[in-house]
């Protein structure tokens, strides 16, 4: 394959940079063509997108060989996961996809056309071998996506571990992100990015986390960025 682009970034390194594309929409990018590719029509109409897919290159993790399992960092380094079922550099192909918020295509006079891009999990210098547009067509949520998970509890309530073996039998990763008081001090708000374990009931784990916070609030919904849907 050949490279068509290089995308620039505030990482030179790969160390600091999300484990996926668009967690931090604040991280920008810039991508420039190769000169080969820098014919302005290449772009025509690109800019009537928000978001677009890259293909890219593991560019600093060539190596022989590969492994079929490997331990995601976000498991806790603890666990094997299929390399299919991960996001690990480590791969057969050092091939990478990215989807990136597209924030306005520029005709540079020098460069030819340049893509500012955010939400970007790219090292420096990145090379590209595709760019293709994200055409939403209704297709299926994928159920084992993150999410954001909130419960209230009474002041009372030792959150340490209150609700570990309702997690463990629901989730495949949890991870507490936030504890803050609410309602002048007499409750903990705690907040959890969640990963459902397959074919999860919903509504069986809620209910089981009901019974132990005193049926106070919680709602489970997308991302920070997204509403919740209050339960």
């Amino acid at each position: 394959m050949e490279i068509i682009a290089k995308i620039q970034t505030d990482f030179p390194t790969k160390f600091g940079i999300p484990r996926q594309s668009g967690l931090v929409e604040s991280l920008k990018g810039v991508i420039t063509f190769e000169p080969k590719y820098r014919n302005p029509q290449g772009v025509y109409g690109l800019d009537g997108y928000s978001y677009i897919w890259l293909l890219w290159s593991f560019s600093e993790n060539h190596r022989e060989g590969w492994s079929a399992t490997v331990k995601p960092p976000r498991l806790g380094g603890n666990k094997r996961m299929g390399v299919f079922a991960t996001r690990s550099p480590f791969r057969p192909n050092d091939i990478g996809l990215s989807c990136v918020k597209l924030e306005r295509v520029v005709l540079d006079e020098k460069n030819g056309p340049m893509l500012y891009v955010a939400g970007v999990d790219l090292m420096d210098q990145t090379p590209i071998y595709d760019i293709m547009i994200l055409s939403v067509s209704g297709f299926g949520e994928n159920k084992s996506e993150e999410k954001l998970l909130r419960i209230l509890i009474p002041e009372s309530l030792n959150y340490k571990d209150t609700f570990k073996d309702i997690f463990d039998k629901y989730l495949d990763y949890y991870e507490m992100k936030n504890v803050k008081t609410t309602n002048m001090g007499s409750m903990f708000e705690l907040q959890y990015l969640v990963t459902a374990k397959k074919d999860m009931d919903e509504k069986a784990f809620i209910d089981e986390i009901r019974c132990r916070n005193g049926n106070l609030n919680i709602s489970l919904g997308m991302m920070p960025d997204k509403h919740d849907t209050m339960l």
